[in-house]
């Protein structure tokens, strides 16, 4: 009878003590960079799942900290807008007893693409210029969806002779994989055609001095100008030729009304064979 009252108590006392033992639970990153503007996902990871346990999260510094889930749940999404190491601290109680863990977790700055985008003419052929505004990036580089390979160049020219639809994408890499992208899309006109202005004031005062065609997408032109005798005053074989008001030997056209003819062929095939009059005034 002793030896049996022995081994009762001993199995009483351990069974008392295992009932005693503390709930505890770790943190694990379940999700995300930890990066500024990025969620953080982290889950709390007990040690027996056989009881049931509340959860309470802590974050400090708290100021940092731009918006999250519930905390008091088993798993919680943190977005942070200022880079910093955070103490998370995650509290676990069984309703008796409660225990804490800590993880520290360092949030880094993400890079931020920002770029303009301008077009030096309208439809084409244009050009179009792109300048590099990114922030808090180690490097850039840009991507165009009718190219295969990237462009490192920190700011962008482009040409673009013929119609369509395009996209580009400007990728800033930023420490610890704190990455951002933009991206433009953007279509190109696709009919060519020319307009003749019929005046134009060469006084030398910077304003209309010169008469020119108003093209879009122009492969090619030339232009004839006449006085009202019908003789050739001046010529020009570029689209963005033109007349500034003198002969071809240089002297000085008097006001009046001249006679222009324009012939040209546009990327889309399209040919013009245009005549009109031009009044010239100082």
């Amino acid at each position: 009878m002793r030896k049996l009252y022995t081994v009762t108590l001993i199995g009483f006392i351990f069974t008392c003590l295992k009932a005693q033992v503390s709930p505890t639970a770790t943190i694990a990153q379940v999700s995300g960079l930890n990066c500024t503007g990025s969620p953080l996902v982290l889950a709390a990871v007990p040690s027996d799942t056989s009881v049931s346990l509340s959860y309470t999260w802590s974050i400090f510094p708290s100021k940092g900290l731009s918006s999250s889930t519930d905390l008091n749940s088993p798993t919680v999404s943190l977005t942070f807008n200022s880079p910093s190491a955070y103490n998370i601290k995650l509290s676990v109680s069984d309703g008796t007893t409660t225990t804490s863990s800590q993880k520290i977790i360092i949030i880094t700055n993400t890079a931020k693409a920002s770029f303009n985008a301008t077009f030096n003419q309208v439809g084409y052929p244009t050009e179009l210029v792109l300048t590099n505004y990114s922030g808090n990036f180690l490097k850039s580089y840009w991507k165009f969806n009718d190219q295969p390979e990237p462009d490192t160049s920190l700011n962008v020219i482009r040409a673009y002779n013929k119609s369509g639809s395009y996209t580009v994408t400007l990728f800033a890499t930023g420490i610890n994989n704190c990455n951002d992208s933009l991206s433009y899309a953007f279509r190109i006109s696709d009919s060519s055609s020319v307009v003749l202005p019929n005046i134009f004031t060469p006084n030398g005062d910077d304003a209309n001095d010169v008469y020119q065609p108003i093209t879009r997408g122009i492969k090619t032109l030339n232009a004839w100008v006449y006085n009202r005798y019908g003789s050739l005053i001046a010529k020009w074989d570029k689209v963005k030729g033109s007349w500034d008001g003198h002969t071809i030997s240089g002297e000085v056209c008097s006001e009046g009304v001249y006679v222009v003819v324009v012939e040209a062929i546009g990327f889309d095939g399209i040919e013009y064979k245009l005549k009109s009059t031009i009044t010239l005034a100082r």
